[in-house]
């Protein structure tokens, strides 16, 4: 039952930081929930790690107090079969997913005219990247997505030849932004998160406003490789005409689709100046580290167990053994 414990308490105490990060950096508040988020994924493998037993005496009364083993099944034992149950389920649900990004890249043209490419090797240049993505043309999607973990590929709907140049070249730069950031890695993790903390209702909770930061640090990503941010707004505004019927998947991350695009144009509109990631790294390191600390360290109770072995005795046997004479012989 630690883990249960410790995932509610790592989960709520990430979101709440996270959204007070947020509040002064939403763009870079990002790389703390992404963090915490691995930390979820890891923490259910922590218990089979060897333990560090620490001698203590805090929990030797609860020990007493605890109720007898019944015949039965245990707890623990049942807790394991419905958590393994529904993880199994989710991470099918993941797998179904997969699939249907792979159709949607197995059906894509690849889009090979030059002014395209053309405008696709300049936005790499522009964010000093050296791999360049595949871009292709779906007529499945309704808005321009990053999927493909190993090789990335940009898919774009047919709604966009109905966007201007501006609009183009700004959507190129933010999925390009994704890739470059490995945003979709992340979004994969905050899955598998999911599939192993169905249970904790917080950890959906961090998942969903990961997803939100994602987009914000995105935009602030563009904007630092020098776009202009009332054109770019008019591009995410353009995009989301059609981006609400574009489904949620693990496996591919849409340009405007769930992040609120009001909160998104108040931010751009401001003037977010990088900041700092000393603070953020140093309390996902102690984040992490009291997670891991909790789940590898086992009390070892002694004397707890030598009250339990004494309180076997009965009243008159534990009267009789404190009013002997420890020294028979004299």
């Amino acid at each position: 039952m630690i883990l249960l414990l410790t995932s509610i308490i790592l989960s709520l105490f990430a979101l709440l930081l996270s959204r007070v990060l947020g509040k002064k950096n939403p763009g870079q508040s990002s790389l703390y929930t992404a963090g915490m988020i691995l930390v979820l994924v890891a923490l259910p493998f922590s218990l089979f790690l060897p333990k560090l037993q620490v001698e203590t005496s805090l929990l030797n009364t609860a020990a007493i107090t605890l109720p007898s083993q019944s015949t039965g099944m245990p707890w623990a034992t049942v807790f394991i079969v419905i958590w393994s149950i529904g993880s199994l389920a989710l991470l099918i649900r993941l797998v179904c997913h997969y699939n249907a990004v792979r159709l949607w890249r197995k059906n894509s043209e690849r889009c090979t005219t030059p002014q395209w490419t053309h405008r696709l090797h300049e936005c790499c240049k522009m964010l000093e990247m050296d791999t360049i993505p595949s871009l292709s043309i779906s007529n499945e999607i309704y808005s321009p997505i990053v999927t493909g973990l190993i090789y990335p590929q940009i898919l774009l709907p047919n709604s966009m030849q109905e966007w201007s140049e501006d609009t183009i070249n700004h959507v190129l730069l933010h999925e390009l932004g994704h890739i470059k950031r490995r945003d979709l890695w992340i979004s994969v993790a905050s899955h598998i998160a999911c599939a192993l903390h169905w249970f904790n209702p917080i950890v959906w909770m961090l998942r969903k406003h990961q997803a939100t930061q994602c987009e914000f640090a995105c935009d602030s990503f563009v904007l630092s490789a020098g776009a202009n941010a009332k054109s770019y707004i008019h591009a995410i505004c353009d995009v989301a005409e059609t981006a609400n019927k574009q489904p949620n998947v693990a496996l591919a991350l849409a340009m405007a689709n769930k992040a609120s695009l009001k909160q998104r144009v108040e931010l751009l509109l401001e003037d977010q100046r990088p900041k700092g990631h000393t603070l953020t790294i140093a309390l996902l390191l102690l984040s992490a580290t009291t997670a891991f600390g909790i789940n590898l360290v086992t009390p070892v109770q002694h004397q707890a167990q030598l009250i339990k072995e004494q309180q076997e005795y009965s009243p008159e046997e534990i009267n009789t053994r404190h009013d002997a004479n420890p020294f028979p012989g004299e």
